[in-house]
């Protein structure tokens, strides 16, 4: 937001929330006609050359390449600190001026906790001895950006680390690593490149990845997805079993294995990439009670139980005596074949055991304790 339009100079101080690292520029339309500074800071005729804003009706404007790795950056603090493990996109749109006589091909937003410390530039009369190489932007353009009369948009997704709130613009790569296209020769080894930047977002990416296959008994049902947001078209495919096939979490209640893919398109324009696709396999199981053994059956009261269980699967064996008061319960592990069963305490008998996976019971039958 700007502040006063009756200020004479402007520098990135005059915008709300904005700040520069050496004496990065701002242009507005609202200059007054007689300001000393309508020549030099105006929208969209100015000293640098002549741009309408991307949108709304100012930009900022930055040297990104000049005079042995001199550089400009501007930053701000982020209205929210970023999210552990959720991708961002992030857009600017850059033009370059009709004053520059390079076009370069980094320029890039760099995400971190705080400002940047120490100082990305030092004055450095000779290369390479710069600082601005510490930090290497998530988000960067390897195009060269030539364009005088339109808006070169810059964009990329990045998952962030949970920590970053402020963002920093500019050329993070000193003259050695800086492709470089000469525009026009104004007098000898002359180095000046002068970009003007609008239309800065960063858009959180919507979550779309379904997980692991999920496996059901016969009757069973399950809810898919994550929690959705209202901005976002979800659909799902195919629709049998689904409860909404419109919305991001359906429950699903398939009466055989389906395979269902999600699409998710993104309608918002900020968004750098609007259509999403995953899949997740719902797999229907009957179970099997001949796929379950117990044995040696009669045993001394150790057994071996041999079943598989998923990793979403959850087993118990209870032991009942004949009256049916439960006397033993057994909980099962995941991902292993071969449980041990161990019965020793029980006094030799006649016993009933059932076998309970996902609270649904698969398999029940006598055991024989001898001592």
């Amino acid at each position: 937001m700007h502040y006063d339009c009756l200020l004479d100079v402007y520098y990135m101080d005059n915008v709300s929330d904005w700040y520069s690292f050496e004496s990065a520029d701002y242009f507005n339309e609202c200059i007054i006609p007689d300001s000393i500074s309508v020549s030099v800071y105006d929208v969209p005729k100015n000293d640098f050359g002549y741009q309408y804003a991307k949108t709304g009706n100012a930009y900022a404007g930055i040297s990104p390449f000049s005079f042995y790795n001199y550089r400009e950056f501007i930053f701000a603090q982020l209205t929210n600190t970023l999210e552990e493990d959720r991708n961002y996109c992030v857009r600017l749109s850059v033009s370059l001026s009709d004053s520059s006589t390079w076009a370069v091909n980094k320029i890039g937003a760099y995400f971190s906790k705080d400002t940047l410390s120490p100082h990305p530039f030092v004055s450095i009369p000779t290369p390479p001895f710069n600082v601005f190489t510490y930090y290497i932007p998530q988000v960067e353009s390897d195009v060269m950006m030539a364009d005088t009369s339109g808006w070169v948009l810059i964009s990329g997704v990045f998952k962030a680390q949970g920590d970053e709130n402020h963002i920093t613009i500019g050329n993070f790569r000193d003259d050695n690593f800086t492709d470089t296209f000469r525009i026009q020769n104004k007098f000898n080894n002359d180095y000046y490149s002068y970009y003007y930047i609008d239309d800065i977002s960063v858009y959180e990416e919507p979550q779309y990845s379904l997980g692991a296959d999920i496996i059901l008994g016969v009757g069973d049902s399950t809810q898919l997805g994550l929690i959705g947001r209202p901005d976002i078209t979800y659909s799902w495919s195919p629709v049998a079993g689904l409860s909404n096939p419109n919305v991001l979490n359906p429950i699903a209640s398939p009466i055989a294995t389906t395979t269902y893919t999600l699409t998710v398109i993104d309608t918002n324009q900020l968004a750098c990439t609007n259509f999403f696709a995953d899949t997740i396999t719902v797999f229907v199981k009957d179970f099997n009670s001949d796929d379950i053994l117990l044995y040696p059956n009669p045993s001394n009261g150790n057994f071996i139980l041999e079943y598989f269980l998923k990793e979403n699967e959850v087993g118990q064996l209870n032991v009942y005596d004949l009256l049916g008061k439960l006397i033993k319960r057994n909980e099962l592990q995941s991902l292993t074949k071969n449980h041990s069963i161990e019965l020793i305490n029980l006094s030799s008998g006649v016993y009933l055991y059932e076998i309970v996976v996902n609270d649904k019971l698969v398999k029940t039958q006598k055991l024989t304790i001898i001592k």
